[in-house]
């Protein structure tokens, strides 16, 4: 419901000023698909396309209806670095995704001075977040969410822990250890 609500205020602010055509509004879901973190993906993806299927039954966003445009970023940060520059010169202005904080760190780079709206669902790295960007995340800071599982763990009787993680995604990674 969250994800619902944050996407179509997203990509419905921008519309209601100056809105004549019934063309339907393009949207770009970044999802990794296949290799890394396909989990993510494909249930963001979903996610992304029941959202855009309510929206679309309710009668779209002042008359329009909703495209999704789905393009997988499993290759990694560079594929997503030439997906969304492909994404952005195609003249797509609201990206859903990238999933996860490492291909985040590149879709910033790559935002830099666009006309376009992108919403991260799950990237949750500090270091991305408190940009003056056209990014916005939905996630806490991982930091906090590390704080809280500590906090739990604490207060559980736990006094010792393995951590393993994914190194695919450092941005996310070593953030998250270092504060737990």
């Amino acid at each position: 419901m969250k994800f619902h609500f944050l996407c179509l205020l997203t990509i419905s602010l921008p519309l209601w000023i100056g809105c004549g055509s019934k063309d339907p509004i393009q949207l770009a879901i970044l999802a990794p698909l296949t290799r890394f973190s396909t989990e993510l993906g494909t249930h963001g993806r979903n996610g992304a396309l029941l959202a855009i299927e309510e929206i679309n039954a309710s009668g779209g966003i002042n008359g329009r209806p909703l495209k999704a445009n789905i393009y997988d970023v499993g290759g990694g940060p560079d594929s997503c670095k030439t997906i969304l520059t492909t994404v952005l010169d195609s003249g797509i202005q609201y990206i859903i995704g990238p999933f996860t904080s490492n291909m985040a760190q590149v879709s910033m780079d790559v935002m830099a001075n666009r006309k376009a709206l992108l919403i991260t669902p799950n990237m949750s790295s500090p270091l991305l977040m408190g940009k003056d960007d056209p990014i916005f995340c939905i996630q806490t800071p991982n930091t906090l969410q590390a704080v809280a599982i500590a906090d739990y763990m604490i207060s559980m009787g736990v006094d010792s822990i393995i951590t393993v993680f994914d190194l695919s995604n450092r941005e996310y990674a070593y953030k998250n250890v270092a504060q737990f």
